[in-house]
């Protein structure tokens, strides 16, 4: 078995995930198979971070922003981890999983009753046919 990188031990945890990991120190970029991200690949990793729902972006100096899941990705992907489950799993086992967003309260009472409007005040804003 071929010893994990650290950035594929840090991302993920358990020993399924190693299997496909590089010798120590990656390999060099001219034995490489592939050297370079095509536009499906580049394709296939926005698709992950879209469905994390990941737009986290860090500021570095001089005011420039750094997506720091996509850049987590890259290297992964670099690295021999191609499969998208895979990369998901990494992003959820690195930055968490996102909190779903609260869903609105309700409001128990009718605008007027919170107003205080007198109900004599309720009947004009309903419809010509409903009123008494």
């Amino acid at each position: 078995m071929v010893s994990p990188s650290a950035a594929i031990v840090r991302a993920l945890p358990t020993e399924g995930f190693h299997t496909f990991a590089p010798t120590k120190g990656g390999p060099m970029s001219s034995t490489s198979k592939k050297p370079y991200l095509t536009s499906s690949d580049l394709d296939m990793l926005q698709s992950v971070l879209d469905n994390a729902g990941y737009e986290a972006r860090i500021a570095i100096d001089g005011g420039k922003g750094c997506n720091v899941a996509a850049v987590l990705l890259i290297k992964l992907f670099q690295e021999g981890v191609t499969s998208p489950a895979k990369l998901s799993q990494a992003l959820e086992h690195y930055f968490g999983k996102l909190k779903t967003p609260a869903k609105p309260a309700t409001p128990v009472y009718d605008r007027y009753a919170i107003q205080g409007l007198p109900s004599d005040r309720r009947k004009t804003n309903l419809k010509p046919d409903a009123r008494s």
